[in-house]
């Protein structure tokens, strides 16, 4: 018998359950199974929420050892159900090694449903959860569209490649957005609050907490505990991407709306513009969100107050802090994120204005307009500067470990 090839195919067992939806006891147990068909003399398998170990061994090889990071979280019954029909059809040798391994690859990538399946079964769940909620009439089809919204997010986010919590919180962002743009169009024909709820109910991680319990009644405590963390900052991405909505909804109801729009519009800008700068794709709208952030964290200094030098210094300084944070989480660098965000308020609009008053004789008004490009030009600079110094010389002064 093939050793490794038996470790490979029992690890990538428990690696699909896992990635599915599974619990760890059940991962625990098929790949002990598996593994015990070498009758080895000693396998220990560990499974938690976040990788699986196993080790087999007997006296006469060595031992065998393998890890498995779990990097993929989902929900796919199906393929938990193939799984242990395969190892089942293994350990009772109705299944070769070699066949067990090959329909296990296969069945990793395996779809039961086409795309468009999907999005109607996306549709049909949040409308009938909105009905449960209380919608009626309108709602129900307005509900249909936030479905839509959901499941839009998450194919865009197959290749992005952004974190699940990521792709939760714009999920649910899109969901409450889509709800209330909805809402201002055809205002008094639907209850936005149950429209949103619907379409969350299609984010909410029932099946985080209920692994979780069977996880630390079965005695797997520290999967248990993964499983905990996960339902909560699952539940607290999903409280961020409404928040923010309904933020923005209340903007807009204040009679902020082409201030909103500005902010949309610079997205819009800045996105192109990410692709004329061969940004990475899956960066592409983050990049966007900080054009788009930066703008309105501009517009929203001058609104109160803050002085035109004073809204770009601010608008800079915090799309650097945010860059500098967000290159050591998605491990980029952070001009990947600080250049495209501070382009809407890059001085062209001064630039422009100084020039053409240059050309028409107004030589004083143009020199007013060249000063402010330069303020403006060497603010930015000396924000991006100090925030980028702030964060090396924190960095280089962490102790090392020895």
């Amino acid at each position: 018998m093939d050793y490794r090839l038996l470790m490979d195919t029992s690890i990538l067992a428990g690696e699909i359950i896992m990635e599915n939806g599974g619990e760890a006891y059940r991962a625990e147990e098929t790949v002990n199974r598996m593994l015990n068909t070498s009758n080895a003399k000693h396998v220990e398998v560990v499974v938690m929420g976040t990788s699986i170990v196993a080790t087999g061994s007997n006296p006469y090889r060595d031992a065998i050892t393998a890890t498995r990071r779990i990097r993929r979280r989902g929900t796919n019954l199906q393929r938990i159900a193939e799984v242990n029909v395969v190892s089942r059809e293994m350990c009772e040798g109705r299944l070769y090694l070699e066949e067990a391994f090959h329909q296990l690859e296969e069945l990793r990538e395996k779809k039961q449903y086409p795309e468009w399946v999907r999005v109607i079964a996306s549709m049909i769940g949040v409308m009938g959860f909105t009905y449960t909620f209380g919608g009626r009439g309108m709602d129900l089809l307005f509900a249909m569209l936030c479905g839509v919204a959901v499941y839009a997010v998450q194919y865009i986010n197959r290749y992005t490649g952004l974190s699940g919590i990521i792709n939760v919180a714009l999920s649910s962002f899109a969901v409450s957005v889509v709800a209330v743009l909805l809402y201002h169009l055809f205002p008094n024909q639907m209850n936005p609050d149950t429209v949103i709820i619907g379409g969350l109910m299609l984010l909410v991680p029932g099946l985080a907490i209920t692994n979780s319990a069977r996880d630390l009644l079965a005695g797997d405590y520290v999967s248990g505990t993964a499983r905990v963390m996960e339902a909560v900052v699952t539940s607290l991405a999903i409280v961020l991407g409404t928040g923010l909505a309904l933020i923005l909804r209340s903007l807009i109801s204040g009679g902020n709306r082409n201030m909103i729009l500005q902010c949309v519009f610079a997205f819009l800008a800045v996105s192109a513009f990410c692709l004329l700068f061969e940004v990475p794709k899956r960066l592409v709208p983050v990049g966007g969100l900080m054009g788009g952030l930066c703008w309105g964290i501009y517009l929203l200094c001058l609104k109160y107050g803050v002085s035109l030098y004073g809204a770009n210094f601010i608008a800079a300084t915090s799309i650097a802090l945010i860059a500098e944070i967000l290159a050591r989480i998605l491990k980029q660098p952070s001009p990947m994120f600080f250049v495209p965000g501070v382009l809407p308020i890059v001085p062209g609009y001064s630039l422009y204005y100084g020039v053409y008053n240059f050309a028409v004789g107004e030589h004083a008004l143009s020199k007013e307009y060249f000063i402010k490009a330069v303020m403006i030009s060497m603010l930015i600079a000396l924000s991006i500067f100090a925030v980028n110094a702030v964060f090396r010389v924190n960095w280089h002064t962490k102790p090392r470990k020895n």
